[in-house]
């Protein structure tokens, strides 16, 4: 497995937008949070864009420290909490459904991306990792979603909008920030039953990190965890 390597202040760092802002730099690991295409009320989402935008302008990247903390509490925790209401069809409560996000995954894991930890939850997906060689983690989850979305639609008799067409990704600065974001994938799912979400972490991180799963946590039965 690819060791961890996070954000470098002497490394390039790489730029691009659609309508979200998005970082990477090479071979670095990321934190992503993807999410169904109705998960969460246009009105709800237009609003957090503007406000968010506005908090982007004021505050371009790179981030100091105590900005990174700040736009986390602003935004991301403010998503996050919106995305567990589960809003909409919640599709991926279904682990038929989950199953083929799974499989996406597996095809891509150590080939175009490392793969140490990720949650498929019933409306959206948090996952860590790290892009392989000249792959960016964008363009590596273009593919997963395409793959997943089409086998979703076959299996559902559908024809819409799988996924939101873009993904919230940021840069892992160090491994303080990555043990925090594999403790935040490892809490999510505590408020729901074990049939009604998906955990995977690498045998190598769980090795590592195993004192973060906690007894008490449905996580820690039947930890999903696949040696590829």
């Amino acid at each position: 497995m690819q060791e961890p390597l996070f954000y470098s202040s002497d490394d390039p760092l790489y730029t691009s937008r659609r309508n979200l802002p998005h970082w990477s730099q090479e071979n670095r690991v990321q934190f992503v949070t993807f999410r169904l295409a109705d998960s969460l009320p246009l009105s709800v989402i237009m609003d957090f864009r503007e406000e968010r935008d506005t908090w982007l302008k004021q505050h371009p990247k790179p981030w100091s420290d105590e900005d990174a903390r700040t736009y986390y509490q602003l935004y991301e925790v403010k998503f996050e909490k919106w995305l567990d209401n589960c809003h909409g069809s919640c599709i991926l409560k279904n682990p038929s459904v989950r199953q083929f996000l799974e499989n996406a995954f597996g095809e891509c894991d150590g080939r175009k991306m490392t793969i140490y930890a990720y949650v498929i939850m019933p409306n959206h997906v948090h996952l860590l990792a790290s892009p392989i060689g000249d792959n960016t983690i964008q363009s590596v989850l273009a593919r997963v979603r395409r793959i997943s979305a089409r086998n979703i639609n076959l299996y559902s008799g559908s024809k819409g909008r799988v996924w939101q067409s873009e993904v919230f990704d940021h840069l892992v600065r160090s491994s303080h920030y990555f043990l925090k974001y594999l403790k935040y994938i490892i809490d999510n799912p505590t408020r729901l039953t074990s049939d009604a979400f998906s955990f995977y972490l690498s045998k190598e991180v769980r090795d590592m990190w195993g004192c973060f799963l906690q007894d008490d946590n449905p996580v820690s039965n039947g930890i999903s965890y696949a040696v590829r």
